[in-house]
């Protein structure tokens, strides 16, 4: 989704854009923390996405504070993603085993090599969508420049190809020494498990032995099926995020 750019005194600020309505991004970083806020807090637009540090101190200035939910993002223990145990996880592993049983899938570690096979997949896969246009436009355009700047931004990847295409991706990073991130995967919907095979895969191969222990599989937007599917994997715990109306 668009975004503006905006500096209030030494800080960034952004405010994003979406459906025609404008939400400022609450800032992080080392600032003048009453002075900042209080001008802040006069501006017309909400804010979120207000960590829950910073709820008292807001609460204590006088202002309202909602909880967030639809920024709240999810985290996982690493082991039960990549293995998937106990019956809570009976579907993925069918899932899995279901799609290896027709597909020959083979995995590959992102690099310059393959990101280009991934952003035409993409372009594909953003076809079929098109009622969401807007929001596959503004996502289509970061899946892009993490692609054509992988290394520099320092992301980690993986990609399955199928009858030699690449048919899923997923994109990632780490947060810190103990923490992983996905920022976006994708998959061929007309695969079944395909989803399932490389949220695991990615795990096992890209970030096994890395001394990862959660993995942040960020936000929901507050989009149903997104939503379903982020707690079909059953979140360890979320990061809450609140906000100012």
């Amino acid at each position: 989704m668009p975004a503006l750019l905006s500096k209030l005194e030494n800080i960034l600020i952004v405010t994003r854009i979406r459906n025609d309505q404008k939400k400022i991004i609450y800032p992080i970083g080392k600032f003048d923390y009453e002075n900042i806020i209080e001008k802040l807090i006069k501006i017309p637009q909400s804010i979120i996405k207000i960590p829950e540090k910073s709820v008292e101190k807001l609460q204590q200035l006088g202002f309202k504070i909602e909880e967030d939910r639809d920024n709240f993002e999810y985290v996982y223990k690493y082991e039960n993603l990549a293995e998937l145990k106990g019956r809570g996880y009976d579907g993925k592993r069918n899932n899995i085993k279901s799609c290896l049983s027709k597909y020959d899938c083979i995995y590959e570690k992102l690099t310059h090599n393959n990101c280009e096979d991934c952003l035409k997949f993409h372009e594909k896969w953003a076809a079929t969508k098109p009622d969401q246009k807007k929001e596959t436009k503004d996502e289509y355009s970061a899946v892009k420049k993490s692609l054509q700047y992988f290394n520099e931004l320092e992301l980690i990847g993986g990609a399955i190809r199928i009858n030699g295409q690449i048919e899923a991706f997923t994109i990632g990073g780490k947060i810190n020494e103990k923490t992983a991130i996905i920022h976006s995967e994708k998959a061929n919907a007309k695969i079944p498990g395909l989803y399932q095979v490389i949220n695991q895969w990615f795990l096992i191969n890209s970030l096994n032995n890395a001394g990862i222990e959660f993995v942040n599989r960020e936000q929901d937007l507050g989009i149903p099926g997104l939503r379903k599917a982020k707690l079909g994997y059953h979140p360890d715990h979320f990061i809450k995020k609140f906000c100012k109306n």
